[in-house]
């Protein structure tokens, strides 16, 4: 079992989902989780779906990352209070911006939310975090999904800035390769998380987002041999990813 006790973990976008999921299996490694969200009543709701875990500690902060000043007051707070970080997990987006129009179709507002959503902020993020997490010792992990890779119809801006951000990652560990952290950048697909199987929106074939947190846990702690690249991809149990 992956133990992290004694670490310090930020996760990005942890009221989500695969957030929420993280979120708990952190926890229950041993970990201090900060969880930032941008909603104070779904980080109350993530506080209520931990407080069965025991061993970890979580900490919760309602900011946003709309723009570079609002980013960088956030990590000079949490590096005053809480020095290097061991790990960075970013795990947010609006996966809905743009979603069900042909590209020609896609308005000028859609386009500009999308890139703003899923891209802009992703770069404030790993920007002003990143310098944060221990060189060498830390490690972060992007999660973006898998339409990075392939196209997928109706949902040009969600694989447009899905491309885009995983080329940020694999930029910057390119650039501090040797002087940073660890680099994971984590190509998955539709997961099966709670707030989908409570509206009927469920696939066996699937991973679950448990698994997705589990993952994570294993490439933050470092000791496994999955942990020595950087490309990693959990799409569905049938299918074969490309090969990196």
């Amino acid at each position: 079992m992956v133990q992290l006790a004694h670490r310090t973990v930020l996760v990005v976008g942890a009221s989500g989902g695969i957030g929420e999921e993280v979120t708990r299996t952190l926890l229950a490694t041993g970990a201090t989780v900060i969880a930032q969200g941008r909603s104070t009543a779904k980080l109350q709701a993530l506080c209520h779906y931990t407080e069965d875990l025991s061993g970890g500690r979580l900490v919760t902060f309602a900011r946003n990352f709309s723009t570079s000043q609002e980013t960088n007051s956030f990590a000079t707070h949490l590096l005053n209070e809480f020095g290097q970080l061991d790990g960075l997990v970013i795990s947010m987006g609006d996966w809905s911006t743009g979603g069900g129009a042909p590209l020609l179709q896609v308005t000028d507002e859609a386009w500009e939310k999308g890139l703003q959503n899923n891209l802009t902020s992703h770069f404030y993020a790993l920007r002003a975090l990143v310098p944060l997490v221990r060189p060498h010792l830390g490690a972060v992990v992007h999660l973006s999904g898998y339409s990075s890779d392939i196209p997928y119809p109706k949902a040009a801006p969600v694989s447009a800035t899905n491309a885009g951000r995983k080329m940020l990652l694999l930029t910057m560990a390119e650039e501090l390769a040797g002087q940073g952290p660890r680099f994971y950048e984590l190509i998955i697909g539709m997961i099966r998380t709670r707030p989908r199987k409570q509206v009927g929106i469920d696939n066996e074939a699937w991973y679950q987002a448990e698994e997705i947190g589990q993952y994570v846990a294993r490439l933050i702690e470092g000791e496994d041999t999955r942990a020595q690249k950087t490309l990693h991809y959990l799409t569905d149990r049938g299918s074969t990813p490309p090969s990196r």
